[in-house]
């Protein structure tokens, strides 16, 4: 049913975003297509066996990540493939078409359990429905907030400077995917299944560090090293996306700090909260763009879209004020990584550009604080451990021989 719904609403904005876009791009007639075909994905995600939900509560991702492997395998491989014989963008439909055509397969060959079979409860769909309503607000809300940039720069910026912070984006993105997929896909049953033994907060102070560790070090090395990476990976007519990721990192970092905000809320079955953050950052987002481009062109722009995703983080944090005590350290320790990376990304390698020398270089500064900050972690946490080990068995021998038992050499 969602799937469906899905689809239908993707064919009645098919032809509203070919009239926002047919004034100043001559292929805006594509999309009347193009997005009713895209939006067939969901219809199809809609047949996904219930197992690989049951597979995720019990954090058993093995398989499910083994299916997520194959379905981007199978896409990337259709998409190079029509690339190559027919270079359009109708190859990225074919591979997201074929990347939930395995995807939804797999999932009912090989995930153990028993068959999915039609049915209908009450209870349950009202259960669902209870809990749901606000996650589908949060949801289009967040979905709104997440393409209203490229909504809004589309009739600020011409299409090439749109173009070039694609990439930026694409890049900056890519530290926050991976934090959001082990939020969703480990994290948040974690902290469900620590919730029904009322465990949420301690499973949440020992996993979030570890999220923002791995995902920091790569921000801050993508910070550092953006505008020599860039460089190296592109042409020169891509040059301009460099200083964007920088700046998109820093939009890239409060995403990841609100990220385990965001799976303890939904957990917590508090989804209300968890809209209004989506919601104030959408409210943020659209004047933050508009103001910031005036002031301050696509800089002042890309300062807007970070001060959207500092006030998200902001609202869903406030349902835990101390734990933000860590987010000032780790935040204080990021810039500290970024500038310094950034400063020998400086040193410019040879008279052909940056090198990848300074790719190299650049990140490893920009990485180094936090694999410290890691070791640290996981050193004193082994001390605590087996202090607390020592300690116990040195409390079981005193009982024992206060109790007038023996007490065995070693």
């Amino acid at each position: 049913m969602r799937g469906v719904t899905l689809f239908l609403a993707s064919v009645a904005v098919a032809y509203p975003f070919y009239g926002a876009y047919a004034q100043s791009d001559p292929y805006a007639e594509m999309l009347l297509y193009l997005i009713p075909v895209a939006g067939l994905t969901a219809m199809i995600d809609g047949g996904l066996s219930t197992r690989r939900y049951l597979c995720e509560r019990e954090l058993d991702v093995a398989r499910v990540n083994l299916i997520e492997i194959a379905a981007q395998a199978v896409a990337a491989t259709l998409m190079v493939a029509w690339a190559y014989v027919h270079p359009t963008v109708w190859a990225l439909v074919g591979g997201g078409l074929a990347r939930s055509f395995t995807r939804t397969i797999l999932s009912h060959l090989i995930l153990p359990g028993e068959a999915d079979a039609s049915g209908w409860s009450w209870p349950a769909a009202r259960d669902l429905f209870r809990f749901g309503r606000w996650i589908f607000v949060s949801t289009a809300l967040t979905f709104l907030a997440a393409q209203a940039d490229r909504l809004v720069f589309a009739q600020l910026v011409d299409w090439d400077v749109l173009g070039v912070y694609w990439v930026a984006l694409n890049l900056a993105l890519f530290p926050t995917a991976a934090v959001f997929k082990v939020a969703s896909s480990v994290l948040f049953p974690a902290l469900s299944r620590a919730r029904e033994e009322g465990q949420q907060l301690a499973a949440l102070k020992r996993l979030r560090p570890w999220l923002l560790l791995g995902g920091g070090a790569v921000t801050c090395s993508l910070a550092a090293a953006g505008p020599a990476l860039v460089e190296l990976l592109y042409d020169e007519r891509y040059l301009g996306a460099g200083w964007m990721l920088q700046l998109l990192c820093v939009g890239a970092w409060f995403k990841l700090l609100e990220a385990p905000y965001g799976a303890y809320l939904l957990a917590e079955g508090r989804t209300a909260r968890l809209a209004g953050g989506n919601a104030s950052k959408l409210a943020v987002l659209v004047p933050g763009l508009t103001l910031g481009f005036s002031w301050g062109g696509l800089t002042g722009a890309l300062v807007g879209l970070a001060l959207a995703e500092a006030v998200r983080y902001l609202v869903s944090a406030s349902a835990l004020p101390r734990a933000m005590l860590m987010d000032l350290g780790c935040t204080a320790l990021g810039v500290v990584a970024a500038v310094g990376g950034w400063e020998v990304s400086r040193w410019r390698m040879g008279e052909g550009g940056w090198g990848f020398a300074a790719v190299v270089a650049a990140s490893a500064v920009g990485a180094l604080p936090w694999v410290a900050w890691g070791v640290t972690r996981f050193v004193r946490g082994r001390a605590r451990s087996g202090a607390g080990v020592g300690a116990g068995a040195g409390a079981g021998a005193g009982a024992g021989a206060g109790a007038g038992g023996v007490v065995p050499a070693g």
